[in-house]
């Protein structure tokens, strides 16, 4: 039986939050999620009645029994207690189950101003006895109600999706933060699409700790949002969790891409990951990697995952497939090669050398005559349990001891037996151990691979698979040096680490990696070519955008999508390729949207030229993409315009993991690119930000991408600040002709201070026109990708 109760109230200038405490007859005490109120609206934003407000996972170390806790559980006291700042910390002591004083205590603290939109969130925890383990927490849980008629959900998979009417039934997300596949970033919005109004989630955590995004609708009309933590040292008695970060609640105006705004300016103010920006962009980025639009993919093997537009081109014949391309497109560019080693794919990891004969002498001939740098795949995350054919070679004198240890001792491992890979000499599926980031084996595994490639065979990259795709794993290893289970040491102590110390030696002019000859020659005769080497990564986890030159983002393949990954991290980061399956309307499809969305162009197969259909559309977008390069390494993707006439559909099967994957889209893709000058990331966000570091370690750019130049750097450089460009992509056979709208506030424009110019695949225009040009009709032929330059004259500057 409640005897008394007691509401505890926090409130920002848009949200108000109230609780109730209350005290049962046995002394207990427990507390209730009562109600969040939008403060414009007066409406109640989640269910009514009481809910809890986290969920605690509690082990005995003895025998690993679990007893769960919630807020609405019985414990001896909860301490309410105003801090000076106006935030409230409640404090949970020795929960009833437990049967003891100083068992565990939880502290939640709340804080909310009416100087700030924000209501923020925190928590941390205390085992104080032998016996009791933290194990793990879900921490808000917020039961949403439907605030509106036209109900939408965003969340971070992919490039972002976006969901109608999360309230149903089949709604359901989980992303396990960080990873590239469905938490690529930490927060997510709820919105009504009739009034543009709606509540903006984020978990801004500085230090990326491992959690897991929940949010599933059900048929009580809600939809329940929650973060899952597993804890460090987890299954240690008394070990604690600490806040790890804030969850930020405010309510917003607008839809997904006004949310990514808010969720970019902490990003650029307090992530750890956060690029380092100058006046040209990144400044740790070669030129050239920065500068490319065309990223093509090709093979030396028959073993390859699927035959859709991934053709064997034999070793001896490589520079000449990318010599033709090059030749046919007019610009260099950069391949992806796969198969370059003598194992099969999938199999006898991590061992790729010594490589094919032959590879090193063909990389220096793509990279010359060939005009294309060179970046070979390698795996960053399995060693195979049968490293040399069926034998096990080194894995379990040297793997072993870095791979990754579940909870109850057991190495995690994984298959990935496909048609053509993957395979055992015997047929049977290669069984693939998961390595721990955190382990010495490991990180001297990934450093000796990409220096072996880039010192010995001369490489230009180095791609590190999966690294970026998938989410990090709480090891239990007591050898790794690394806290069991939860926290952030996968990134801190593991892949940050080894990224951080890859980036250094690959530019070093001396290396306990011995260069080849030949190489050895070239860093002699110029070692500024060190400059020009780049890693990258599968898939777009943004807590590597700091460390890694490139995300390779060939599973944006949703119909749902939406570029909120690019309104973030465009400029900051290079985007490069889509998996290229489906029949020539499909590729060109992706074509259109990866060009608007500044994704470096392929991901297809050097082959992809004899493509009649398809190809004159791709090289027409590859050269577009070139003569507006500046806008992806120096600016910023913001609002899409709007097409004031209905546009014709374009659909086509895109087929996805052999599945189909229909496609509807509209004819035209469109977005807008702003040149950054310093932090001007939007006029109304230029004083909570701080500036981007200047430019100093600018890298010189190749004398093949200067003479390739269709827009020369000299006269880029003399452009306004205010530099905008309208892109637009007609993918269809036909012409389409529609007023478009933008507006000129968010693009830091007046009307009529500035005029427009054309820009294309050949040349920009030499006609210019008023600023009212934008209230007329535009023309968009068919097949072609062009952009309207905003621009102000440089007498009005």
């Amino acid at each position: 039986m409640i005897v008394a109760t007691e509401t505890v109230i926090i409130s920002s200038s848009t949200l108000k939050m109230i609780l109730e405490k209350e005290l049962h007859e046995t002394g207990y005490e427990s507390l209730s999620l009562i109600s969040l109120i939008d403060l414009e609206t007066n409406q109640s934003l989640i269910t009514d009645g009481k809910s809890n407000l986290f969920s605690l996972e509690v082990r005995s170390t003895i025998d690993s029994t679990g007893v769960p806790l919630f807020s609405q559980s019985k414990w001896r006291n909860i301490e309410v207690v105003q801090e000076d700042n106006g935030s409230l910390r409640l404090i949970f002591n020795d929960p009833e189950s437990l049967g003891s004083v100083q068992s565990v205590s939880v502290v939640v603290t709340l804080q909310g101003t009416s100087d700030s939109p924000e209501i923020r969130m925190s928590w941390s925890g205390q085992s104080f006895q032998d016996r009791w383990t933290l194990w793990r927490g879900k921490f808000p849980i917020l039961p949403f109600c439907p605030f509106g008629e036209q109900m939408k959900a965003f969340y971070p998979e992919l490039s972002g999706l976006v969901r109608d009417n999360p309230f149903a039934t089949n709604f359901s997300y989980r992303g396990d933060y960080p990873n590239g596949w469905n938490a690529a970033m930490a927060f997510c919005a709820l919105w009504d699409e009739s009034t543009q109004h709606g509540l903006y989630l984020a978990a801004l955590d500085p230090d990326a700790n491992l959690k897991v995004f929940e949010w599933k609708g059900n048929e009580e009309i809600k939809s329940v949002f929650s973060i899952d933590t597993p804890f460090e040292n987890m299954g240690k008695a008394h070990n604690s969790f600490q806040e790890n970060g804030v969850f930020v609640l405010r309510a917003f105006n607008g839809n997904w891409y006004d949310a990514a705004r808010l969720y970019k300016q902490w990003v650029f103010l307090e992530a750890k990951w956060r690029p380092d920006l100058g006046v040209n962009g990144r400044t740790d980025i070669a030129p050239w990697m920065k500068e490319n639009s065309v990223f093509l993919m090709a093979s030396t093997d028959p073993r390859w995952l699927t035959p859709n537009r991934r053709v064997y081109t034999p070793l001896e014949e490589m520079d000449q497939a990318f010599a033709e391309f090059s030749e046919a497109v007019g610009l260099s560019g950069a391949v992806h090669w796969y198969l370059w080693h003598q194992n099969s794919y999938d199999n006898d990891y991590p061992h790729f050398f010594p490589a094919k004969e032959g590879f090193a002498e063909e990389v220096a001939e793509v990279q010359s005559r060939g005009h294309f740098r060179v970046m070979p795949y390698t795996n960053g995350r399995l060693w195979d349990t049968k490293d040399k054919g069926m034998e096990d070679w080194k894995y379990s004198a040297e793997g072993k001891k870095g791979a990754l240890v579940r909870e109850n001792g057991s190495v995690l491992t994984e298959t990935y037996a496909l048609p053509t890979s993957g395979k055992e000499e015997d047929g049977s599926p290669c069984i693939l151990a998961a390595m721990c980031p955190g382990s010495e084996v490991w990180q001297k595994k990934v450093r000796e691979n990409v220096l072996t490639a880039m010192n010995v065979y001369g490489t230009t990259g180095v791609y590190i698979d999966q690294v970026g795709a998938v989410a990090p794993f709480p090891c239990h290893s007591p050898e790794h040096g690394h806290p069991s289970g939860g926290g952030h040491w996968w990134l801190t102590e593991g892949y940050w680490k080894i990224f951080a110390k890859i980036r250094q030696d690959m530019r070093r002019e001396v290396s306990d990696i011995p260069f080849s000859p030949e190489v050895a020659e070239k860093v002699r005769e110029n070692p500024s070519i060190l400059n020009d080497r780049i890693i990258t990564t599968e898939c777009n986890s943004e807590v590597y955008a700091h460390l890694i030159d490139g995300f390779l983002t060939w599973h944006w393949q949703n119909p749902s999508q939406v570029p909120a990954f690019p309104v973030v991290y465009g400029g900051a980061v290079p985007m490069f390729g889509r998996c290229s399956t489906g029949n020539s309307l499909a590729l060109q499809m992706r074509v259109s949207q990866a060009l608007t969305w500044g994704e470096q162009i392929g991901w297809f197969d050097p082959a992809v030229r004899n493509d009649e259909a398809a190809f004159p559309f791709i090289r027409d977008a590859i050269r577009c993409r070139h003569a507006l390069r500046h806008y992806f390494y120096r600016g910023e993707m913001l609002r899409a315009p709007k097409f004031e006439e209905p546009l014709p559909s374009l659909t086509a099967d895109w087929v996805w993991g052999g599945q189909a994957n229909t496609h509807t889209e509209p004819a035209i893709q469109a977005s807008v690119w702003r040149i950054v000058e310093k932090n001007n990331l939007n006029c109304d966000e230029k004083k909570s930000l701080t500036s981007f570091k200047s430019d100093s370690n600018q890298l010189s750019s190749s004398k093949e991408n200067e003479k390739r130049s269709i827009v020369s750097d000299n006269d880029f450089d003399q452009k306004a600040t205010n530099s905008v460009i309208l892109l637009f992509s007609n993918a269809s056979d036909q012409e389409v002709v529609s007023r478009v709208f933008v507006r000129l506030d968010e693009l830091g424009l007046e009307k009529d201070s500035f005029r427009i110019r054309r820009i294309d695949a050949e040349e920009t225009s030499e006609l210019t026109y008023p600023s009212d040009f934008l209230e007329n009709p535009i023309h968009f032929p068919p097949k072609k990708s062009f952009a309207l330059e905003l621009f102000v004259p440089e007498e009005s500057i």
